[in-house]
C-alpha cells in the first residue's frame, strides 16, 4: 500500500498527502459528524482544508528559496503534524538561515495582510476580541471576517510556533545555520539537534497534561534530528569521494530465466540480500531481494526468477556522495551506473562502513 498520494505539483514540487493525514481527517469529519450533524463534520473538512493550505503555502516557501540557490526539492507531504518539505541540506549556512526564515516569513505577512483586510472592516482595536471567537469554528467560517480571523490566528500561530529552536523546525534550523557560520556543519548539527531534543522532552511533558499533538511533534523531534545529524556526519565524513569510488564492484549476477528453485539451492548466499538479474544480453533489468521471495509457496520454483524483480534503484557513479547521500541512505540497494555500465552497488550499511574507514583515516 503507497504510503501518500499526489495531489498536485507546483514548480515541479509533488505535493502528497500522507496516508496518516487522510485517516486523521476522516476520523475528524466522522467525529465531529456524529457528534454535531454533517454541517458540523463538512465546517470541520473546510478547517482544515485552510489549515493545510496555509502549511503547503508554508513549506512552499522554503521550497522556492531552495530552488532560487540551485538546491533539489522533490515533493511536499502533509502529515497529521503539518508539512515536510523534501530538501537538500544546503552546504552554505547562510543559504540555509535564507531558507528557514522564509516559512514563518510567510506567515507573519499573511497575517499583516489579514489584519490590513479586516481592518477594512472593524476598527483594529476589535481585533482580539474577535479572536475570541475562534472558540466556535462554525461562527468564523460563516463570513469573509471570520475566515480573515481564522487566517490571522492560523498563521500567527504556525510563524510563532515554528520559530521555537527545536531542530529540525525553522527555528532550529536557523539557530544550527547562525551556529554553522562560526564553527563546522556537524558539530553545529549535533548542538542544534541536542538542544532541540531538549525542547522536544519538555513538549512531550506538557503534551501529557495540556495537548496531546505537543506530545506527537515532541516525539517526532527527538527522532528526527538525530536522522539528519546522521546524515550531515556521512556527507562530512565522505566529503570529496564520488560515488564509484565508494561503491562494492563485486556482485552475484543471475540469470533472469534461472528457476526460482535452482537460485536457491545453488545461487543464493547467506548474507547476501540483493542479487541483481541480467538477461541474455548481460543488461541488468532488475533487482532480486530475498526477502520478497518470502511466503512464496512450491508452485513458484519453477517459475524464472525474473517474474519476482523489482526495478533498480540507480545513481550516477559520478556524482559526489555528499550531493546523494540523502538518496542512498533512503534505498535498500542502489546500483551505481557510469557511462551506462553498471560499476557496482552500495546500501545504507555499506555507507556507513566506508564513512567510519574514513574517519579513521582522518583521526
Amino acid at each position: 500500500m503507497r504510503s501518500s498520494y499526489k495531489i498536485l505539483k507546483v514548480f515541479g514540487i509533488s505535493v502528497e498527502l500522507h496516508i496518516t493525514f487522510l485517516l486523521t481527517l476522516l476520523g475528524f469529519f466522522i467525529l465531529s459528524w456524529m457528534s454535531d450533524g454533517l454541517i458540523s463534520g463538512i465546517q470541520t473538512l473546510i478547517f482544515f482544508v485552510i489549515l493545510f493550505t496555509v502549511v503547503v503555502l508554508h513549506e512552499l516557501s522554503h521550497s522556492i528559496v531552495a530552488i532560487l540557490n540551485g538546491i533539489k526539492v522533490t515533493r511536499i507531504t502533509l502529515l497529521p503534524i503539518g508539512g515536510v518539505a523534501s530538501i537538500e541540506i544546503p552546504d552554505k549556512p547562510v543559504v540555509e538561515l535564507m531558507m528557514a526564515i522564509a516559512g514563518p516569513f510567510f506567515n507573519f505577512v499573511m497575517a499583516f495582510f489579514c489584519v490590513l483586510l479586516l481592518g477594512l472592516m472593524v476598527p483594529l482595536a476589535e481585533i482580539p476580541t474577535l479572536l475570541q471567537g475562534l472558540e466556535d469554528p462554525s461562527i468564523l467560517l460563516s463570513s469573509v471576517q471570520g475566515i480573515l480571523i481564522l487566517l490571522l490566528w492560523v498563521n500567527l500561530m504556525l510563524g510563532i510556533f515554528n520559530l521555537v529552536p527545536a531542530f529540525p523546525m525553522d527555528g532550529g534550523r536557523i539557530f544550527r545555520s547562525i551556529l554553522a557560520i562560526f564553527m563546522d556543519y556537524t558539530r553545529a548539527t549535533r548542538i542544534a539537534v541536542n538542544v532541540g531534543r531538549i525542547l522536544a522532552v519538555v513538549m512531550v511533558v506538557l503534551g501529557l497534561f495540556k495537548n496531546p499533538w505537543l506530545l506527537v511533534i515532541g516525539a517526532l523531534i527527538f527522532f528526527v534530528g538525530g536522522q539528519e545529524y546522521r546524515v550531515v556526519a556521512l556527507r562530512q565524513s565522505l566529503r570529496g569521494l564520488t560515488v564509484t569510488q565508494i561503491a562494492v564492484p563485486r556482485m552475484d549476477y543471475v540469470n533472469g530465466d534461472v528457476i526460482l528453485r535452482e537460485f536457491l539451492n545453488l545461487i543464493a548466499k547467506p548474507g547476501v540480500e540483493f542479487y541483481p538479474v541480467i538477461n541474455e544480453s548481460r543488461v541488468v533489468i532488475g533487482v532480486l531481494r530475498l526477502e520478497d521471495l518470502r511466503g512464496l509457496g512450491q508452485e513458484n520454483l519453477n517459475d524464472p526468477v525474473r517474474k519476482f524483480v523489482r526495478k533498480p534503484d540507480v545513481v550516477d557513479g559520478k556524482k559526489k556522495v555528499e550531493d546523494a547521500v540523502m538518496e542512498l541512505m533512503v534505498k535498500d540497494f542502489v546500483l551505481v551506473v557510469e557511462s551506462g555500465q553498471v560499476i557496482g552497488y552500495t546500501t545504507p550499511k555499506h555507507l556507513n562502513e566506508v564513512a567510519r574507514f574514513q574517519n579513521v583515516l582522518g583521526s
